[in-house]
């Protein structure tokens, strides 16, 4: 061993080891985005009973009572409380 030489070894493999990471975190970001995208399309469907209340529901708006109508602005719409129950 020369004098002065040290003993510590410096890695060849810096760039590769940053690279390595990168790639992982690329790799982990694409399966959250597609799981993401995934996930909304596994929501049940069907159909289910429930407990709905109309209860005289009135919306006020800067003091005025407001008549809410459907999209086309023809019918009126009726607001419900839909009883829920974390117990089944």
């Amino acid at each position: 061993m020369k004098p002065g030489a040290s003993l510590l070894v410096k890695s060849k493999n810096k760039g590769r080891n940053a690279l390595m990471k990168n790639r992982i975190i690329g790799i982990c970001l694409v399966v959250i985005m597609a799981m993401a995208l995934v996930m909304p399309a596994n929501a049940r469907s069907g159909r289910e009973t429930m407990e709905v209340i109309f209860n005289n529901i009135r919306v006020v708006v800067d003091g005025r009572e407001v008549d809410l109508r459907d999209a086309n602005g023809v019918r009126s719409i009726r607001l419900f409380t839909m009883g829920l129950s974390i117990c089944r």
